[in-house]
């Protein structure tokens, strides 16, 4: 459900460019359900999302999370499963929009 690739440039685009500290939570847990429902699951990996977000709430004030998921109901389903949880809103604003190509030629 994670990526990685880039994230060193992502964190000086954040702390340098936008001037806020970035929250980095190294996940621990594995990917064990692996359905398109999501229940609950000690050591899954959706379950450092929780911990991740707790923790930036620490940090920063905010009341919602933005998910870049175009059309995997995997990644949208945790992450709203984790919004609802914390008590937070689960945007996903690109959620199929159009089509992988389309959107990407429109970014």
């Amino acid at each position: 459900m994670y990526q990685s690739a880039a994230s060193e440039a992502v964190r000086v685009q954040i702390q340098e460019c936008l001037g806020v500290p970035l929250v980095v939570y190294t996940r621990q847990g594995q990917s064990i359900e692996t359905g398109l429902t999501y229940q609950t699951t000690e050591s899954d990996e959706v379950e450092d999302l929780a911990a991740g977000i707790r923790q930036a709430q620490t940090v920063h004030a905010f009341d919602a999370v933005c998910c870049g998921a175009l059309l995997s109901t995997y990644q949208r389903v945790r992450v709203e499963h984790v919004c609802d949880r914390l008590q937070l809103i689960s945007m996903a604003p690109l959620w199929r929009r159009a089509p992988q190509a389309e959107l990407l030629t429109q970014m």
